[in-house]
């Protein structure tokens, strides 16, 4: 699960660089979910830790980003799209398998997603 989820509606994209290092430290965040894009994906890519993963979901804002590469370079960090719609279609099996799981986990009562 996640440590920490930042609410950042209204805030500037300038602004976002100091409230991402805040909520992620010294040490910035090993798991980025950005379904947003836009000029807030640079801000959150700037505070991705050490071998971080900067998973880029959707572009909400609107606005397809264009990040400086060399922080992927200086960061050891990866950049990683994620499509669900693409992986069910070309890994259909596994993405059975993973709901069967998920179904599971649910029936199980160890997973209480918020609908």
């Amino acid at each position: 699960g996640a440590d920490e989820g930042i609410n950042y509606g209204g805030t500037a994209a300038e602004d976002l660089r100091g409230l991402f290092k805040e909520a992620g430290g010294k040490h910035g965040f090993n798991v980025i979910f950005d379904p947003v894009g836009g000029p807030y994906s640079e801000a959150s890519l700037r505070n991705c830790a050490w071998k971080g993963r900067h998973l880029v979901i959707g572009f909400a804002a609107g606005e397809i980003p264009k990040l400086p590469f060399n922080l992927a370079l200086l960061k050891g960090c990866s950049i990683v799209g994620v499509f669900w719609g693409q992986f069910s279609m070309l890994e259909a099996k596994r993405n059975a398998h993973n709901l069967t799981v998920l179904a599971k986990w649910f029936g199980e009562g160890l997973i209480k997603p918020a609908v």
